[in-house]
């Protein structure tokens, strides 16, 4: 247990110094590995074969992460066919946690999920694999601070940059050897994806935060504002070669076109899934805070602008209103029970 004992590393920022607690990320790994209490064949992925990253029947739609394209070039690209290897993604998260209404508290765990397992146990604490905790940075500067949001992510990146080196370090060694399940093998592990809200997301990618100026809302292509209700856009991909290359060459004009803030990325060297537009492509967004948080909430906004506001048109929205109701109570009788549960409210 002693390896799983996190270190505590001092960050300098420009108020300080920040505490980054930093666990070992081959032990955490390990740990987990090498508990025959999780690793047992009911907790694996439906159709997927551990040791060699494959599926074992056919996918004819998308479900756990092996079934997708993405994964495969990943798979292709860090194991190959070589019968030894052992394919790990990760499946992370990254967002701020709050434990009490100051602030002070705060801090943004750095959470692992080995995708070789199904989505259920995903959901449990016991196949949680903490890298770390990066402290709220912003704690104690005050509303005077004048800090630029290219410095702010900066000292973000380099309080990551303690975690993700690990892992750059992991792949640059040749990834590393142990027994699983009673079988020699070389561990192989990537970052699948990383989950989190669009800001932090954001945060980690070097993105600019969406604003009315921004010419590329959206960090992983090159659509400007105007293409963004299109059903069908014409997407030119951001490559993570064309973001490196302007922040090498210090092109402010390609980098505020591309609406990326010129980073040292943590990332560089880490094995990600995307191979074309790095990280970019490793941040996609989550139903909670797109659908849920944003654009069921601008839905209701126009429902207003086009009904009208406080009492005017009361017979439209009477309609609207025994609509939703209709609708609240027709999903109330259905018969699947991963549908949640609805409300008249």
């Amino acid at each position: 247990m002693r390896g799983m004992k996190p270190k505590i590393v001092k960050v300098p920022v420009s108020n300080g110094c920040a505490s980054v607690a930093v666990f070992d990320v081959k032990n955490v790994l390990l740990s987990l590995l090498h508990d025959t209490k999780l690793m047992k064949p009911e907790n694996f992925a439906p159709g997927y074969d551990i040791f060699t990253g494959k599926a074992t029947v056919e996918s004819t739609q998308y479900g756990e992460v092996h079934t997708g394209w993405v994964f495969e070039q990943a798979r292709a690209k860090y194991c190959g066919d070589d019968p030894d290897v052992f394919p790990l993604p990760l499946v992370s998260f990254y967002d701020k946690t709050y434990i009490d209404i100051y602030g002070s508290l705060s801090c943004a765990p750095y959470i692992s999920f080995p995708a070789i397992f199904n989505l259920k146990c995903r959901s449990l604490l016991d196949f949680c694999c903490v890298f770390g905790y990066i402290p709220n940075l912003s704690y104690g500067k005050g509303k005077t601070n004048k800090q630029s949001s290219t410095e702010q992510l900066n000292e973000e990146h380099d309080c990551l940059r303690h975690i993700m080196k690990q892992l750059a370090e992991i792949q640059k060694a040749g990834f590393f050897w142990t027994n699983i399940m009673g079988r020699r093998v070389r561990v192989v592990p990537w970052i699948q994806h990383i989950s989190g809200d669009i800001v932090g997301q954001n945060d980690i990618s070097g993105q600019y935060q969406s604003h009315g100026n921004t010419a590329n809302p959206w960090r992983e292509c090159h659509c400007p504002p105007d293409n963004m209700d299109n059903p069908q856009p014409d997407c030119v991909l951001a490559t993570l070669e064309e973001v490196n290359k302007a922040v090498a060459e210090r092109d402010a004009v390609a980098l505020k076109a591309m609406s990326k803030h010129p980073i040292c990325s943590c990332f560089k060297g880490v094995p990600l899934s995307c191979q074309v537009s790095g990280i970019f492509g490793c941040t996609p967004p989550c139903m909670m805070h797109v659908s849920g948080g944003g654009i069921i909430k601008y839905q209701f906004g126009c429902v207003t602008e086009m009904i009208g506001a406080n009492t005017s048109k009361q017979k439209e929205k009477e309609c609207f209103d025994i609509l939703h109701q209709n609708i609240a109570m027709a999903s109330a009788h259905q018969s699947y029970k991963n549908m949640p549960r609805s409300s008249i409210r």
